[in-house]
């Protein structure tokens, strides 16, 4: 069977054949029409999983998610790409991603506008790539290295972001921005990168009787990735600043500017056993100020913690074998120490996943998995987006503290 690693499936849903689709080896065939110098490809996938989610644990008993059973849709997509060559290495692409909601309906975690996923406009060529629109920046780039094959080809659920895209899920460290400026280089020696440039919606955000004016929300993604023969690894370094969001654990809803820096590198290798092993850690830190007009949180408030991953996998022919454990240690900074929470004791959490596909064709698996997140007594982490189980596990009335568990069945489908 030919190489299963996320980014040779993701790419063609993801960038659909920019310059970091040459990550992924040979091209698989997408639905092409051609006319002249003209070329319309249509790709997706279908993921869609049944999943029993139960809670247990919480710090405050009354306060415990409920577990409930659902179909979950994971990222199921569909792209519609545009080509244009103008010769000599010259080509201009147009690409418009929407999620597809038709298993899980009204998630909370979900979006059906369309053009939400990654969609723009660029071109492309010798000197590499420039785009214009909405892109995935920083939260994404390790699994287009493939450190963490879990997350594309199976549920949300079973991928270690859960821990090291947040906080103690504060906010995602990342994301799909729009108004972005992104310039991805050609690939040398195994290596490419990307540099993005985002300013939230082009405006600013002003918020009443807050004392926040003139808000700009600027953020930066340096990334660099690597993958040659067994080894694949790669670097991201993220800042975000001047946005507005409401101060995590406060007694009330209390507006900040804030600000974010993450800094997140892996690696994995690949043995000739069908084995591989990776690790990825992430240094993040998020920092809030809140004007004088809210006086009893007036000054800054900071939080910086430390976390890792493992991610194995092993693959025999059409089998393939996933686990996942990762750690995020406690907080460190005042901005726990001064909420609801009042300390930074408590305030990490641990994970573990075990997941199983069996792949009928290059594109196509089903999958049976589990996961448990941990959180310590002050912790407030979630599994992965619409893997999770949702509601307020940050603020007054905070779940913090719960145990999440997941058990998943399912199918995904790529073209």
């Amino acid at each position: 069977m030919k190489d299963l690693h996320p980014c040779a499936l993701a790419a063609r849903t993801l960038l659909a054949g920019t310059a970091m689709a040459s990550l992924c080896g040979p091209a698989m065939a997408d639905f092409k029409m051609t006319a002249g110098n003209n070329e319309f490809v249509l790709s997706g996938s279908l993921n869609g999983q049944v999943e029993a989610l139960s809670t247990s644990n919480t710090t405050v008993p009354a306060n415990r998610p409920s577990g409930r059973s659902r179909l979950n849709q994971n990222s199921s997509e569909l792209r519609f790409t545009f080509n244009r060559n103008f010769g000599e290495g010259l080509q201009g692409f147009g690409t418009v991603g929407t999620e597809v909601q038709s298993f899980s309906g009204g998630n909370a975690n979900n979006t059906s506008t369309f053009g939400f996923r990654n969609t723009g406009i660029g071109l492309r060529g010798g000197f590499g790539e420039v785009a214009l629109g909405r892109w995935d920046s920083h939260y994404h780039t390790n699994f287009l290295a493939s450190v963490d094959s879990a997350y594309f080809t199976g549920p949300m659920a079973w991928s270690t972001q859960a821990l090291w895209g947040f906080v103690n899920s504060s906010e995602l460290l990342g994301n799909r921005f729009g108004n972005t400026v992104r310039y991805a280089t050609p690939t040398v020696g195994g290596f490419t990168g990307h540099a993005i440039v985002s300013r939230g919606d082009g405006g600013v955000s002003n918020v009443a009787g807050s004392g926040i004016a003139n808000a700009k929300d600027l953020s930066t993604n340096l990334a660099v990735i690597y993958r040659s023969g067994p080894v694949s690894a790669f670097a991201s370094i993220f800042d975000r600043n001047d946005f507005v969001m409401n101060l995590p654990f406060a007694a009330g809803a209390v507006s900040s500017l804030t600000s974010q820096k993450s800094t997140r590198v892996g690696a994995k290798y690949h043995f000739g056993s069908g084995l591989a092993v990776g690790l990825i850690w992430d240094s993040s830190e998020q920092g809030h100020r809140v004007p004088g007009g809210a006086a009893a949180f007036a000054g800054e408030r900071t939080a910086k913690r430390t976390a890792w991953a493992i991610p194995v996998e092993y693959t025999s022919g059409k089998h393939r074998f996933n686990l996942g454990v990762g750690k995020a240690g406690e907080a460190q900074g005042n901005l726990f120490s001064n909420s609801v929470i009042g300390t930074n004791a408590g305030t990490g959490a641990s994970f573990v996943n075990l997941g199983y596909k069996y792949w009928i064709d290059d594109m196509t698996n089903f999958h049976i998995g589990w996961s448990r997140l941990k959180n310590q007594r002050n912790g407030a982490y979630d599994l992965f987006l619409n893997g999770g189980v949702g509601g307020d596990m940050r603020g007054v009335g905070a779940a913090r503290g719960t145990t999440v568990q997941s058990i998943q069945a399912g199918m995904m489908f790529r073209f």
